[in-house]
C-alpha cells in the first residue's frame, strides 16, 4: 500500500510540473485580472509614460523633436513590454507558493527512504524523491527569474525617471543641451537593452 502512495506522489509531481509549465506557457492575463501588486506596478509605468509624454511636450516642436519623438516612442515600447509581461509574473509569483509544499515532501520522503528496509522500497523512494527534486529545481529557476524581472521593472522605472530629467535639461538649458541630449541618447539606448532583457526573462519563465 505504501508502494502504491509512493507512486502516486511521483505522479502527481511529474503532472504539477506540466500543469506549471503549461499555465506560465499560455499566460495572458488581462490588466483588469492583474493582482493589487500588479496593478500598482502597472500604474507606476503608466505614470512614467505620461510624464515623458508632458516632457516631449515641453521641448517643443523645434530642433528637438526628433529626439523628443524618440524618447516618447522608446518609453512607449518599454511600459509596453513590461505591462505585458504582468501576467506572467503574476503567475509565477502564485506558482512559487507551491514550492514550500514540495520541500516538506523532499523532506518527508527523505526520512521515508532512511527507514526504508528493501531495495524495491528504498528505488521506488530514491524515484518520488528525484520527481520531487525537479519540481523544486524548476521553481529556484522561476524564482531567479521572477528576482531578474523584477529588477529590471525597477531599473526601467529609474532609467524612465531619468529620461524625463534630461528631457526637461534639455529644454530649459541652452548652455548644457548639447551634453543633456548625448545623456538623453544613452537613456534610450539603455530602455531598449532594458525590452530586450524583459525578452529573454519572459522566454526563461515559460
Amino acid at each position: 500500500m505504501e508502494w502504491v502512495i509512493i507512486v502516486l506522489i511521483v505522479l502527481v509531481a511529474t503532472v504539477a510540473l506540466l500543469m506549471v509549465s503549461l499555465r506560465l506557457s499560455k499566460s495572458t492575463t488581462p490588466s483588469q485580472e492583474l493582482a493589487p501588486e500588479e496593478r500598482s506596478i502597472q500604474r507606476r509605468l503608466a505614470r512614467r509614460q505620461r510624464e515623458i509624454e508632458e516632457a516631449a511636450r515641453t521641448m517643443g516642436k523645434g530642433a528637438m523633436a526628433p529626439i523628443a519623438s524618440q524618447a516618447t516612442e522608446s518609453s512607449r515600447e518599454i511600459v509596453n513590454t513590461l505591462a505585458s509581461a504582468l501576467g506572467q509574473r503574476q503567475t509565477v509569483r502564485r506558482a512559487l507558493l507551491n514550492k514550500s509544499m514540495f520541500e516538506r515532501d523532499v523532506e518527508a520522503l527523505r526520512d521515508q527512504l532512511a527507514s526504508a528496509k528493501t531495495d524495491g522500497e528504498r528505488q521506488v523512494l530514491a524515484g518520488a524523491i528525484s520527481a520531487k527534486s525537479m519540481e523544486l529545481n524548476h521553481y529556484d529557476a522561476l524564482a531567479q527569474s521572477l528576482s531578474r524581472m523584477d529588477a529590471i521593472i525597477a531599473e526601467a522605472e529609474a532609467s524612465l525617471t531619468e529620461t524625463r530629467a534630461r528631457m526637461l535639461a534639455v529644454s530649459t538649458s541652452a548652455a548644457g543641451a548639447e551634453l543633456d541630449i548625448d545623456g538623453l541618447r544613452a537613456n534610450l539606448s539603455h530602455l531598449g537593452a532594458l525590452r530586450a532583457s524583459v525578452d529573454e526573462v519572459q522566454v526563461s519563465l515559460t
